[in-house]
């Protein structure tokens, strides 16, 4: 009776070997499965896609959407008043400015201009002696034509947009570095640089720039629309630009690379 346990305890035993080498390959093979499976959104390529409006509106329209500014949803419902303010002709879209990019690289798109302006002026030539018998008769009939221009500058005016997207967690919240500006000439200056012996004044214009930014970092939710900026424009009657932003993400094969601007 004892030879013959004693002759079954290696089957047994090879039997539990067996057994626990079957449990050890289907851990590994799990393991193995698991590690296939899609990386957390910092760390598996991820597109996303934005859309920036500039728009201004009357100060009626902005002054109550300031007093409420950081609301929840308050962007969304921006976004819809400004799209009917459009249509009836009450708002004027300045730029819709539209980027895609790689989560985590920096992108930037812009829609600007260059413009040149004279800088300085060539110094006036005078009559470097006067007739005795007539001094003020000469200046007057002195061929004074005025300054011509002796250096230029140059301007980049228009809107840009420069982001950088990067997923958080699940991808339902995304932290995001944003930069927008908008510089545009508010209007041309008159400068007198001379006047003549019988007192006409000689003048040159120069453009005066006016430049409307927006910089922060912050966590959006994935598809949200924010306003992000306000600024006052010169005149009153003017009222005010809004910055509105609208952010997206997704795995890279889900969204569409592209960039593009556009300017109205």
């Amino acid at each position: 009776m004892n030879v013959s346990r004693a002759k079954q305890l290696p089957a047994m035993t090879e039997g539990m070997y067996r057994g626990i080498w079957s449990v050890l390959c289907l851990a590994l093979c799990v393991t193995a499965t698991q590690a296939q499976e899609p990386a957390a959104p910092g760390e598996t390529p991820w597109r996303f896609s934005a859309e920036c409006r500039m728009i201004t509106v009357s100060r009626a329209v902005a002054l109550p959407l300031l007093a409420r500014y950081g609301e929840p949803g308050l962007g969304e419902e921006v976004w819809q008043q400004t799209e009917r303010l459009l249509a009836s002709g009450e708002a004027t879209l300045a730029a819709d400015l539209i980027l895609s990019g790689r989560a985590g690289q920096n992108a930037i798109t812009s829609s600007t201009d260059s413009i040149p302006y004279p800088l300085s002026y060539a110094p006036l030539h005078a009559p470097d002696r006067l007739p005795a018998t007539d001094p003020i008769g000469a200046l007057n009939a002195w061929p004074l034509l005025g300054a011509p221009p002796a250096d230029f500058n140059q301007t980049q005016a228009g809107e840009t947009l420069e982001m950088t997207v990067a997923p958080r967690a699940d991808g339902r919240l995304l932290q995001v570095e944003f930069r927008a500006s908008h510089e545009h000439i508010q209007r041309w200056q008159k400068y007198d640089y001379a006047e003549a012996a019988n007192g006409k004044r000689l003048s040159v214009t120069a453009p005066i720039f006016e430049k409307m930014q927006t910089s922060l970092t912050t966590d959006f939710r994935n598809g949200e629309k924010l306003l992000v900026g306000a600024h006052a424009l010169p005149a009153p009657e003017k009222g005010f630009e809004l910055f509105l932003l609208e952010v997206r993400a997704a795995p890279a094969r889900n969204v569409e690379p592209g960039n593009r601007s556009e300017q109205r």
